[in-house]
């Protein structure tokens, strides 16, 4: 397959109980829908991770290692899912109503980040993941069907730290493509700022390390910029809740997760959650991470894996 593929552990931020957007299918779903979940490299250890100098705090950004441990425990989630009879493709979570209207959590998308895909930066190369542009493009309409009044974006090139998860702090942030020499496609965001306090409070009352500090960033990044390229095609006026991935646990990682559904029902937001990723990286000599034989066997079993929702096949990764 020419598609660009990845794989994000959104499920942490999923209530079991729902109902999935497509039919579990032996046709992987990547066709109409985006079924991606994040960048797995090993090989790297934790305790090589730059240390903050304010919070010393480990940072993530820049060398990916500690996935191993993190999505071994992300698969525990996936079998639930599973066993509650969810494909895996999207997800509808359970939502109260208001007036007639769903609200907390309303659904998850998996979505990879490929700069290319943005024709500003592609300049026709973003032709050759067609497949990819498509699903993007079903992914922004069923985003602007569910009319959501605060998106929660979950990106691995967000500020991330080994053992605290990082939520964007202050009003709004700006972004540009710049880096990928198309600084003219610019983002604006305004964030959900009643949301990050619910979430943040949720959060310390389950013990769980997250917060606004430790911002080293604050310009919007291409994990998340990618995803609004689109989103922003279809979706008006909506607010913005960045969170950064971490190395701890997955039980932490569900734990604030089961945070943002709390804090989306609280506030009684109209929410859809993002998890913006890619798979091995290995694809390509001339790719970022340059090519291994394993990136494409293993991009595959994961495709297929995710295609026919066996998500216990996922426990035979290493």
């Amino acid at each position: 397959m020419e598609s660009v593929y990845g794989f994000m552990p959104i499920p942490f931020c999923l209530s079991v109980k729902g109902e999935t957007s497509c039919a579990k299918k032996a046709a992987p779903c990547y066709n109409g829908f985006t079924v991606f979940i994040g960048p797995l490299c090993a090989g790297n250890e934790m305790c090589r991770a730059p240390q903050h100098p304010e919070t010393g705090r480990r940072s993530l950004n820049g060398s990916l290692h500690g996935w191993r441990d993190l999505f071994k425990e992300i698969l525990g989630l996936l079998r639930k899912l599973k066993n509650a009879g969810l494909s895996g493709c999207g997800f509808h979570a359970a939502s109260k109503r208001k007036g007639g209207r769903k609200m907390g959590i309303l659904a998850a998308f998996m979505v990879p980040h490929p700069p290319i895909i943005v024709p500003e930066v592609g300049k026709g190369e973003e032709k050759k993941i067609a497949d990819t542009v498509r699903a993007y493009q079903e992914v922004g309409k069923r985003i602007g069907e569910l009319e959501p009044e605060t998106i929660v974006m979950i990106s691995p090139h967000q500020v991330m730290y080994a053992d605290y998860f990082h939520i964007s702090p202050g009003e709004g942030a700006y972004g540009d493509m710049g880096r990928f020499h198309a600084g003219n496609v610019k983002f604006r965001v305004t964030y959900d700022v009643p949301f990050v306090e619910k979430l943040c409070r949720l959060a310390a009352i389950n013990r769980l390390p997250a917060g606004t500090l430790g911002e080293r960033e604050k310009a919007l990044d291409h994990g998340t910029m990618v995803p609004l390229y689109f989103v922003d095609r279809y979706v008006g006026e909506y607010r913005l809740v960045r969170i950064g991935l971490s190395g701890l646990s997955f039980g932490k990682h569900y734990g604030l997760g089961q945070c943002i559904r709390k804090a989306a029902e609280a506030l009684g937001r109209r929410t859809v959650v993002i998890g913006s990723g890619d798979l091995s990286h290995r694809l390509k000599e001339d790719g970022p991470y340059g090519y291994r034989a394993e990136g494409p066997a293993y991009d595959k079993r994961v495709m297929e894996v995710m295609g026919h929702a066996a998500f216990d096949g996922l426990f035979g990764f290493s």
